[in-house]
């Protein structure tokens, strides 16, 4: 048994670095999205920057899973937040405030892991954001943000990848 990573020791440099990108990553996260209104996004966010910088090459890190995914979990967010806001869909629920947001927000993440499966573009943090839109009031400027956020870490990590190690062991 042993507290500390048996590859730690050989890799310092790279848990530094890579540990340092994902710190770096998450502060203008955190300087450009407000945590009280966005935590859902602001969570997803974490663990896709975490899995990116943490481990580069597990399956959700592939830049189709990421970009795809965010791009999956926007959409099917966006829909159900306009259902949710829609006057008319909710006349015709038997259900109240806040019920229809939690019956949205379900199919919202049903929605999305279902084409993320579907079209192999499986990245589960994103899934996060589809509940996080549905749930939260949120602005196109949120969006873009999000959208950029996803493509600057990607290319970031497209970067780096070459010297970067998985820190954990997937076995």
């Amino acid at each position: 048994m042993y507290i500390l990573d048996p590859k730690f020791k050989a890799n310092k440099h790279k848990y530094l670095l890579q540990c340092s990108i994902l710190a770096t990553a998450m502060l203008f996260t955190l300087l450009f999205l407000d945590m009280v209104t966005y935590p859902a996004l602001i969570t997803s966010l974490g663990a896709t920057f975490f899995t990116m910088f943490i481990i580069p090459n597990a399956y959700a890190s592939a830049p189709r899973r990421l970009i795809g995914g965010y791009i999956i979990g926007i959409l099917s967010g966006i829909f159900f937040y306009c259902l949710v806001n829609n006057s008319f869909v909710i006349y015709l629920l038997p259900i109240t405030y806040p019920h229809h947001m939690i019956l949205f927000g379900t199919i919202a993440v049903g929605t999305a892991g279902f084409i993320m499966t579907l079209t192999n573009m499986e990245h589960p943090p994103a899934v996060g954001v589809a509940l996080g839109l549905v749930i939260n009031d949120w602005d196109w400027l949120t969006l873009c943000f999000l959208a950029i956020a996803v493509l600057l870490s990607s290319v970031i990590k497209t970067l780096f990848k070459p010297i970067m190690i998985d820190l954990i062991d997937m076995n």
